[in-house]
């Protein structure tokens, strides 16, 4: 038995110690490659964050967009600054991702706020729907949101 046991640990013996420990502290070529996977997975998770924000702010620019439109029967003279802020929210929801851009799309959220208060004189009722619709709710939300991701 000590026999095998020297043959098994005859190619060890012959290293040098720090020979030897470099060689038990460097990676096997699968765990090296299982890490790099690890590491692109993780760098790839903002970016389908950033894809999944958009799509999902896409996706209430269309609901504000319907809501604009079924209000447009009951308040003809406002129905046009529903659809200004509509293509805000919708011009948002697809440059948001651009770093050209992004300090401009960062005031759209404020300009609606802007546009409900100056409607407010106008009609208090719609400047309150305004207020908690919720594309504002949401653009403002991810403002916050894509400012803290970028800092």
């Amino acid at each position: 038995m000590f026999f095998s046991l020297s043959l098994s640990l005859s190619p060890y013996l012959s290293l040098s110690p720090s020979l030897l420990l470099s060689r038990s502290l460097s990676p096997s070529p699968s765990l090296s490659l299982s890490l790099f996977h690890l590491s692109l997975s993780l760098s790839l998770v903002p970016f389908f964050l950033y894809l999944h924000m958009a799509f999902l702010s896409l996706h209430v620019t269309f609901l504000s967009f319907l809501l604009s439109f079924i209000l447009s029967f009951f308040s003809y003279g406002h129905s046009f600054f529903l659809y200004l802020e509509f293509l805000f929210s919708f011009f948002l929801s697809f440059r948001v991702l651009s770093n050209k851009t992004f300090h401009f799309y960062l005031h759209l959220p404020f300009l609606s706020f802007y546009l409900s208060f100056f409607l407010s004189f106008f009609r208090y009722e719609l400047f309150f729907f305004l207020f908690i619709r919720p594309s504002f709710i949401f653009s403002l939300h991810m403002t916050f949101l894509f400012s803290f991701f970028r800092s």
